[in-house]
Formats: C-alpha cells, structure tokens, sequence
C-alpha cells in the first residue's frame, strides 16, 4: 500500500514547537531544524502543491508604510503581507547582558521563486552591528519559522548592551529579481521580551487589577456569547457527520441504512477548529482498510538529528482498535497536537481533526467519501469559516489498486496530478507526478516497504524487526532530520513482542530466579537469553522463538516490577557529563540517570546533596539534591549510587581551597544504594 506524508507533516510541525519551546539545543541548529522540518512537512512523501513554472508576483498592498516602529511588549507584528508572502515577527527577545537579541520570524512564501530576506543598516542606538540568521533564502511553496539574532558578544564589543532600540531595513526580493519589500523597522527597547520583565509584569497585572474587575461583567457577556457560538459550531459539526453518512450509505448498495459512525469526543466539541500546516497528501493512510490487528502501535518516540527526543506520539483505540485519538507529547508532559478519528459501520475513517495547540491556524479538519470500499474523495477544511482548503479525489483499476490521485489546492490555486505504477507483485515501484518522475520505492525480500525516495534524497526510510515496522527514518535532500521509533502493543499476548532494554534487564532476573538462566542481566537479547526463554515456555507447555513477550512477562508474574522498569526508562543514558557542561541549557528539565561514587556529602541549610563522581571519574563530578528523596540510612563517601532524576543546569560552590568550582545540578527522585532504594516523598 501507499505510504504517505500524512504523519510526516504532522511529526514535522510537532518537532517545530518542541524544539522550539524546549530549547532542547542552541540557537544556531534550532533554527535550522527548524526550517528543515516546515520544509519536510510539506515535502516528504507525496506533496500536494506544485508550483507553476513561471513567476506570477503580486504588487505590495497600496498604501503599505515602508517603515515600522514598534514598541509593545513581544513585538508580534506583520511586517509584510500580500497574496502569496507572510512575513511576521512573533516575538522579540533580549535579557541585559545574559542572551543575543532574538527576532522569531514566521515566514510564508506561496510564489513559484526562492524569497531572499537581507537586513541593511543594523543598528543599536546609533552603533552599527551584525545580524545573523539560520537561513535568508525561503524556498517556494513552503512556511518557516527563522531566527535572526545579534550575538550578546556584538552588543560587548561595541559597549552597548543597555541600548535603547533596535532599527534596521529588511529587503526581500524573488530570484527573478522582484523586490517585494524594503521596510525600515525600528523596535523600542520595551518591545523585548526578557526575564527581567517578570517583575514588571506583575506590576503591571496588579495596576489593573481595578480595571479588569470594571469590565468583568462585559467579559461574562463575551464569554457567554462564545459559548453559544461554540454550541452552534459543534451542532453544525454533528449535522456534517450525519450528512456524511448519509452520502456514503447511498454510494454503497450493499448499506442501506443510515451509517452510524463511532465518533471521539472531539467530533461534538470544538475541538474540532482544524487546519493544515500546508496542504498534503493523505491518501495511502486512508485507503487502507481498517482491520484488526494482531499488534497495534502504542507510542512513537522522535529524536531529531542530534540524537535528542524530541516528543513523543500516544495513540488511542477503540474496543475494534481503531485509531481514535493520536497525542504529540513534550517530554515535560505538555500536548502540542491533538489528532482525533471517526469511522462508519464498516470500519472507513470518514472523519479527522487536528487540533495544534500551539497555533490555531495551523488546525484543519478532513473528511472522507467511499464508493464500493475505495477511498473516492477527502476534502479538508479550515475550521474558522468552514471553507474547502483543499481536496484529492482518486481512481482504480478493476483490480482496486489506486492509479491516479488529482489535487486541487483551492486556496493556492494550484492542481497536480499523480499517476502510480506497480510491480507484478501489485507493489508500488514508482510515481509520476505531472508526467514527470517523483517518487521511489523499494522493497526488501519480505515484501516489506523500506525507502520511499526522490532523486533529491528527500523521503523515507523504514527498518523491520521481525517484518515489524520499528523505525522510520526522515531526509530532507539528504539531511537527517528525525528517526521515529515505534513501540507496539498487541490484541494476542503472544504476539507482543518486548524490545525495551529495562524490560528485558526485568526478565532476564526473573528467569535466572526461576533457574533458567540467562548471565547477567545486560537488557540485551543474545543467544543465552533467547535459549532460556524458549525453554521456560516449553516447560510451561508454549511454544516460542525466544522473543520475550507479554505473555511470557505474564507468566513470570513481574507485571509490578515491568510497571517500574518502564517508568525509569524515561530517565536518559545517553546524556554525558560533558553534554551537561558545554550546554546546561539545552538540557533542563530533561530526566537523566547516572552511577558513580559519593565524593562528598553536603548536609548544610537544610539542603541533602552529594557530589557525584560519574563511574567513579573524579574528573566527571556532578552535583546531586536528594532533599526530596525519603532516605532510611546515611549515605558515605565513597557509596555506589545510581541516581534518577532531572538536570537543572549548573550550580557553583566554593571548595575548601577558596577556588569557585561549576559543576551540572541534578534533582534526583530515586537512589539505588547499597542499604536500599529510595523515592520521592509521598506528595512530591
């Protein structure tokens, strides 16, 4: 079947506010993953815009100044606007002598050309200074955010940190020589964003505390006008459904009544305000039938290019394990997009929405019609005003393998056409999209789909475990940008194939307990383990391969202690002392877990901390609080611990000598000793 880019348009937006608001990494490769991701949103798998050949420019609004001054607090203004080009500045940042100047720009181009973005005459008061950015140059056909900064050792150098604004001229031009716009910004001093405004802020919400407790009751009338709204939304959204239902019993003879679909809540709430990052391809997901599965996907973990995890999908079934809801989830528990399906009787998605909690206008809602069980049409829809953003409608052979899908991307004004063609094993081997030669694919001897590619190296690719699909692998023209890893759960224990390290570390105990012995418990699944489990299922009457598996966990009767392992699993072993050094920053509030040997134990103010020597290297030592933990015994110099918990950046301490030492803060909430382990306590 059609792999799609459906989830990579969504894993794309999602890694965008991740990495946007964990600042999980530094400024420079932020941004440009970043824009690496807008531009894989709209360009892994099987786009949907194509873009015409020749430049179709349009004028700048009449009448627009070509100078801006701004100075409310956060900067969020519209810098240029016409048919085709957005330029926004969402925020401006600057704390005083602790961050570069910061400009987040949303950045839309519709034109058929690369928009080029130059700053002239950067200026801080009346000194000259630098801009840079993580990219200039904004491909056609596609949304970015972008951040232009001057660096903190820009304002040092030329002694003037405590400026007064900010001015400079942005000039854009298309590459075939258009100048679009040429504006002179000046951005006052109190427009920036910083830390050192939190004060002031509160300062200010007290100050109007009179006025707000004045409007109070036209805000009450406001609320409840919007609640009405909200109710007529969600009726006119319930009669939508059942018009849907009704057209697609009328398509299928074999139906003739009325189908009734199994909704989420989300289909009669309004939750449903949806909207598309860009237009894209969706019809391999949805052509495929729904069935029941002997495993289903339980969660997706994504890491971007560094290696980091960047958040983290939860999926949601029905009792028929039908996809009902999908949640992108930050690593500090916060949801950024919310995704929620309704099927009729026969078990066809007939209904998507898209919440992004981050930005509203990137929602959409998605609805989808049948005729003799092939997908014929979907149609997706801005939530706002319910008009038709876009639509794809296809056609079959008399074998049922889809042939041709057509797009009209009504709110660009642009069509594409793509024809697919098959092997004699009915796999898809190539697409053409508007007569020309788009997409690869490639298989491997199960018959399983591995590489989904263009010529530009921009595409996918999939590894198998056992014909399992367990990684997805995402490239922009050749770049890594993300790997997906999927963990699975399963309607038949026996099926349910364990992989996790942790997991397997709780078996492996277990079975040596039992007298099947496995070594030392390593979490790796080698020849001894695999020779251990096949033998405690054949004396238990099973048959097995070796693979652990939850009916095996079952059987052992560790379901308590597999609940512990998987809740440690999300303390991470790949984080090093020197990652925590060089960039503190990026790593707040990430859980971490470390060994190591007590050097010193610090029991003063109150405060229970260690210094931690990681594996025992003196040289390696970072800095434990364990004021939360409910601690029996005393710890030592010199004690083996193992320590979970959630790093904090840095923290300085004097040492006996006088000397000022800088060593990575870590908040545990467990501790492995030698005399017991010990957890937060109870209300921590």
């Amino acid at each position: 079947m059609i792999i799609k880019a459906l989830l990579q348009v969504c894993l794309g937006q999602c890694l965008f506010y991740i990495q946007k608001d964990q600042g999980d990494m530094n400024m420079k490769k932020k941004t440009k993953l970043l824009a690496m991701c807008m531009v894989a949103s709209l360009s892994v798998g099987t786009p949907v815009i194509t873009w015409a050949s020749d430049t179709e420019t349009t004028e700048q609004k009449s009448g627009e100044s070509d100078s801006i001054s701004i100075s409310e607090k956060g900067a969020e203004t519209s810098i240029y606007e016409d048919k085709k080009v957005t330029i926004k500045m969402d925020s401006a940042e600057y704390t005083l002598d602790a961050s570069d100047i910061i400009l987040n720009m949303s950045i839309k181009n519709s034109y058929p050309n690369i928009l080029t973005l130059k700053v002239q005459d950067a200026k801080v008061d009346d000194t000259t200074v630098a801009f840079q950015w993580d990219s200039n140059d904004y491909k056609a056909g596609t949304s970015f955010s972008s951040a232009w900064y001057i660096m903190l050792e820009t304002l040092q150098e030329v002694n003037n940190t405590d400026f007064k604004q900010l001015s400079f001229t942005m000039v854009g031009t298309l590459n075939d020589g258009t100048e679009l716009l040429k504006k002179e910004i000046t951005i006052a001093r109190e427009a920036f964003k910083s830390v050192m405004d939190e004060d002031d802020e509160e300062t200010s919400d007290s100050e109007s505390t009179d006025s707000n407790n004045a409007t109070s009751e036209a805000t009450e009338e406001e609320s409840d006008a919007k609640s009405d709204s909200n109710k007529d939304s969600s009726d006119g959204i319930e009669e939508r459904l059942s018009a849907l239902e009704e057209k697609q019993a009328s398509q299928n003879e074999s139906d003739k009544e009325t189908v009734q679909e199994e909704t989420t809540s989300a289909a009669e709430t309004e939750e449903t305000e949806a909207k598309t990052t860009e237009a894209e391809d969706t019809s391999s997901e949805n052509i495929q039938k729904a069935s029941i599965p002997d495993q289903y996907i339980e969660k997706e973990d994504v890491y971007g290019d560094d290696g980091k995890l960047s958040f983290t999908y939860q999926y949601e079934y029905n009792d028929k394990y039908q996809l009902i809801e999908k949640k992108c989830v930050y690593p500090d528990g916060s949801v950024t997009n919310d995704e929620k399906y309704a099927y009729d009787k026969n078990g066809n998605k007939i209904r998507e929405d898209h919440e992004d909690n981050k930005d509203s206008s990137y929602s959409y809602y998605t609805e989808y019609e049948y005729e003799d069980g092939n997908l014929i049409k979907s149609t997706t829809y801005k939530p706002t005003d319910n008009s038709i953003k876009y639509t794809f409608s296809y056609s079959y052979d008399d074998q049922n393998r889809i042939i041709q899908e057509n797009m009209d991307n009504i709110e660009y004004d642009n069509k594409a056409t793509t024809n697919y063609f098959y092997d004699d094993k009915n796999n898809i081997i190539y697409t053409e999209r508007n007569n020309e030669r788009y997409e690869d694919y490639t298989y491997d001897t199960n018959g399983n789909l591995i590489s989904q590619m263009r010529s530009n190296g921009t595409g996918t690719e999939w590894k198998y475990e056992n014909n399992i699909k367990v990684e997805e692998t995402y490239y922009y023209e050749g770049e890594l940008l993300y790997t997906s890893k999927l963990e699975y759960a399963s309607t038949n224990p026996s099926t349910a194939v364990i992989s996790d390290a942790e997991i397997i570390k709780v078996v492996q105990q277990a079975l040596n307990d039992a007298g099947y012995n496995c070594g030392t418990p390593d979490g790796i699944l080698g020849d001894g383990t695999r020779n251990a489990v096949k033998n405690y299922m054949e004396s238990n009457g099973k048959s097995s391969n070796g693979e652990i598996t939850e009916e095996l966990v079952g059987m052992l009767n560790i379901n308590d202690k597999i609940k512990t392992a998987k809740e440690l699993s999300k303390y991470r072993t790949d984080i090093s002392y020197e990652m925590l050094m060089r960039n503190p920053v990026d790593y707040i509030n990430t859980p971490v877990k470390f060994s190591g040997s007590v050097v010193q134990v610090i029991n003063e103010g109150g405060g229970n901390n260690i210094r931690l020597a990681i594996n025992s290297d003196s040289s390696q030592t970072i800095w434990c609080s364990y004021s939360k933990l409910d601690m029996s015994g005393n710890l030592m110099e010199g004690d083996q611990v193992t320590v979970y918990g959630i790093a904090m950046g840095t923290e300085d301490y004097i040492a006996i000598t006088g000397e000022k030492i800088t060593l990575p803060t870590i908040t545990c909430e467990r501790m492995d000793t030698s005399f017991g382990t010990f957890e937060k306590f109870p209300g921590f």
